[in-house]
């Protein structure tokens, strides 16, 4: 992920997070020290304050950078608890972050949260109108 500084942030498995500064080319590992302890990184977004937020397939992480620094901290979403585990996120123009995850989709905007499972999309009047698999 590009960085408004033009720095690219990037994860790896094992649970790491690196910024390369394509100016100078140096290459800034980030861990435990920095308060990242996710097992592995599945997925990275930017949200509107410009925060880094890190996907583990567990627990979710959110850092603030300054400069080649960052402070990591995990967070848990509105309506969520401490043992779901997200895959992804992504951020939306209007400054919602999408966390997909086993109980449906987590939505947060404002710091308020919606999940939308199986079961809230709309519905075809004829089921043979709906989606089509191949």
């Amino acid at each position: 992920m590009e960085a408004s500084d033009q720095a690219i942030w990037f994860g790896t498995n094992p649970g790491r997070i690196y910024r390369l500064d394509p100016r100078t080319t140096a290459l800034r590992r980030y861990g435990a020290e920095s308060g990242f302890t996710g097992q592995g990184v599945s997925g990275t977004c930017w949200d509107a304050r410009r925060n880094l937020w890190v996907a583990t397939g567990g627990p979710l992480f959110r850092g603030q950078p300054r400069g080649d620094s960052i402070r990591f901290e995990k967070v848990i979403p509105p309506i969520s608890d401490a043992s779901e585990n997200f895959n992804r996120c992504i951020a939306d123009r209007g400054g919602g972050l999408w966390f997909p995850s086993a109980p449906g989709l987590l939505r947060v905007r404002n710091g308020k949260g919606n999940r939308f499972e199986e079961g809230d999309g709309p519905r075809p009047k004829d089921p043979g109108q709906g989606l089509r698999y191949a």
